[in-house]
């Protein structure tokens, strides 16, 4: 999975994303009762999400998970983060 297909699902996510006060993009997830992050939202939650984003392909997923938690040196990243959650 590349960083444009997995943008794709989820810009197919429900939009009701938000930016907490300290950055970070999070939904609800009410199937998890918890709060997850996009890569989660698209991936599904383990406790090997780095990992099973590897092994899917999906070689910039630190860098996805960065930009989601607000890192400013992945400010463009970011940006298309945002717009595929609707925010």
């Amino acid at each position: 999975m590349t960083t444009d297909e997995f943008l794709i699902k989820l810009e197919q996510t429900p939009r009701d994303w938000k930016v907490s006060r300290s950055g970070k993009v999070r939904r609800f997830n009410s199937e998890l009762n918890d709060m997850v992050c996009p890569l989660e939202e698209v991936l599904g939650v383990n406790k090997a999400l780095l990992t099973t984003a590897h092994d899917m392909g999906l070689h910039e997923a630190t860098l996805i998970m960065g930009a989601a938690d607000f890192h400013r040196d992945k400010a463009e990243l970011r940006a298309r983060i945002l717009k595929a959650c609707g925010l």
